[in-house]
């Protein structure tokens, strides 16, 4: 049985607000106002970069990250390209999680070392 159909819905509307932020991001006269640009696609690049580390870690695959944002900031064409495939990537694989996998723990080390304590609650 494939997990409950909010997860989805959950992530679909995470891939619709992406969308919207980039195309809104698209607008910003990169020359009149280059410093927000510039701090809109760092904050937009910490979420992908998270998100690839929780997918990584959903995977229970090693990621190459070492903090939570990178230190060399992509262009926006560059973030567009990596969030959309990145946004696919949970659909699909949100798509065939199994309900059992809900209730999984995962262990898995933060990007400054700590390691994760996941207590899930009983049943």
């Amino acid at each position: 049985m494939n997990a409950s159909p909010l997860i989805a819905t959950l992530f679909k509307y995470k891939t619709w607000a992406n969308d919207e932020i980039l195309t809104t991001m698209k607008r910003l006269d990169e020359k009149a106002h280059p410093d927000e640009r510039h701090t809109a696609i760092r904050i937009l690049n910490r979420t992908y970069v998270v998100d690839r580390i929780f997918a990584a870690n959903l995977q229970r695959l090693e990621h190459k990250y070492t903090a939570n944002n990178i230190s060399d900031t992509p262009t926006l064409e560059q973030l567009e390209s990596a969030v959309k495939k990145s946004d696919q990537w949970y659909l699909e694989y949100v798509s065939k999680l199994e309900t059992s996998a809900l209730s999984e723990s995962i262990d898995f080390t933060f990007t400054d070392g700590a390691l994760a304590v996941c207590d899930l609650p009983p049943g």
